[in-house]
């Protein structure tokens, strides 16, 4: 009975239920006789409820051990005394643990977790390359997020302050309101498919106005499509690339691709949503650790117009969450963030986008706890990511000096920023959003009169005067 008492209290630690977790172990110190393995799991408690002094006010109850029957109390005691801040003796702890056990499954994490925390990046890093010229033998890091998530936390506290050095208060746009009125025009029958086909008429109406005939608009349509496939095929390419010019480049051409497809065919299906994706991504440039935040607004309203149009799906709000986050508005970002969650529970990247919002909120152990829940989601690749990251604003010497978190809350308060940053538009309005430098801007004809064969197209060499057809022939799948 004892032993299943302790192993609720882990349970409720690993939930995120502290107070429930450090109540069962209270009950347990009074009764069940001392144990290592108890003092063990009951000092990882301890840390997880951000309790470092208990948990090692309890590992010092094993310290008689020796170091071979006590290497978990050795490991356990690294991380409190990391959250205590008392690095050297972190160090000379872990130096006792490696002594007793070389071959350490945690040794690389380890000590990148101690050089890191002691702001000696260089030989933090130097411990994660490989030894030879293949990536694929270079150290792995150790799956066990309790560890891992502190590492990550120092990783993520040297590179948000370069990635978002100022915050301002916001709201996030109440999309659950829209939702709500779609579903009840679905039920009384005013809504849904039904409303979507009775609508086509008319929609067909407009465009062919607009085109001034029926084979111009159906032309249209189709150029729309072959756009946005070419646009979607430039960005998976693009996700392949490591960091640099040419991975730039081909961001930069496919938010052209959508561009001209949202141009020549306003509501094609998800065309908006895939123009904002294409530029939260261009917005992040290699050469810059700050997003670009003219792309960053403008993916952000191409991202609320398709919620109204489309609906909302948990990748929307990611995204959503993630322009949010970029801009400065971690608390606009966390609405986004966890109402993805709730849509789609097992989302590694919403959880690690949560940890880092939480961060820039001063709520450090709330962090660490999302950080703990994608790397149980087996996000070991997008950690090793961010630790590249590091690595490459090293190498471009911007760690020169630690800078610190953005104060939180603001000392000016902006206000909130809950309206939509783009009014909804007619399809002879601009795509690109107000307020854009006129390069970023594509602006459909005027008047249905207007010369189809002077339509703007700007991506492509010199080809055919239609754009419904693109210049260099049809799209191959590498775009």
């Amino acid at each position: 009975m004892s032993w299943s008492a302790l192993r609720q209290a882990i349970r409720f630690s690993r939930r995120g239920q502290h107070a429930e977790a450090l109540q069962r172990l209270a009950a347990l110190d009074s009764w069940l006789p001392e144990d290592p393995r108890r003092c063990f799991q009951s000092a990882l408690v301890e840390m997880q409820a951000d309790r470092p002094e208990a948990a090692l006010a309890r590992l010092d109850r094993v310290a008689h051990l020796p170091p071979k029957d006590n290497l978990p109390g050795l490991l356990y005691r690294c991380l409190a005394l990391g959250d205590c801040r008392r690095w050297t003796e972190a160090w000379n702890t872990a130096q006792q643990l490696l002594a007793a056990c070389p071959t350490h499954q945690f040794k690389v994490t380890l000590l990148c977790y101690l050089h890191l925390g002691a702001e000696r990046t260089g030989e933090a890093l130097a411990l994660l390359r490989s030894p030879h010229s293949w990536s694929a033998l270079r150290p792995e890091l150790s799956p066990f997020p309790p560890l891992l998530s502190r590492l990550l936390l120092l990783c993520e506290e040297v590179l948000l302050p370069l990635e978002v050095p100022a915050l301002r208060r916001s709201q996030a746009v109440a999309l659950e309101e829209a939702d709500a009125s779609d579903e009840s025009e679905a039920e009384s029958g005013k809504g849904g498919w039904l409303s979507e086909l009775r609508s086509l008429p008319a929609h067909l109406s407009r465009t062919v106005k607009e085109a001034g005939s029926l084979p111009r608009a159906l032309g249209r349509s189709l150029g729309g499509a072959v756009w946005q496939r070419r646009g979607v095929a430039h960005w998976e390419s693009a996700l392949g690339m490591k960091d640099g010019p040419e991975r730039d480049a081909r961001l930069d051409a496919a938010v052209e691709a959508h561009r001209q497809g949202n141009l020549l065919e306003p509501d094609q299906f998800r065309g908006a949503y895939h123009l904002g994706e294409a530029l939260l991504y261009a917005a992040c440039r290699s050469n810059r650790a700050e997003a670009d935040p003219v792309r960053l607004q403008e993916a952000e309203a191409s991202l609320l117009r398709s919620a109204r149009r489309e609906g909302v799906n948990p990748y929307l709000l990611y995204y959503l969450g993630r322009c949010a986050f970029l801009s400065g508005r971690p608390e606009a970002s966390v609405t986004y963030l966890e109402d993805a969650v709730k849509r789609f529970a097992k989302f590694p990247e919403a959880h690690y986008a949560l940890g880092q919002a939480y961060l820039l909120m001063g709520q450090r152990q709330l962090a660490r706890e999302w950080l703990e829940r994608c790397l149980s989601s087996d996000f070991l690749p997008g950690a090793r990511e961010r630790l590249d990251e590091l690595g490459g604003q090293l190498e471009a010497g911007r760690l020169s000096e630690k800078r610190p978190l953005p104060l939180w809350p603001p000392t000016e308060d902006s206000g909130p920023t809950d309206q939509d940053p783009l009014p909804p538009q007619s399809p002879t309005e601009a795509v690109a959003t107000p307020g854009l430098p006129e390069s970023h801007r594509s602006v459909l004809p005027s008047s249905p009169l207007e010369s189809h064969a002077t339509f703007p197209v700007r991506p492509g060499p010199p080809g055919p005067a239609d754009p419904s057809t693109p210049a260099d022939g049809p799209i191959s799948p590498t775009g």
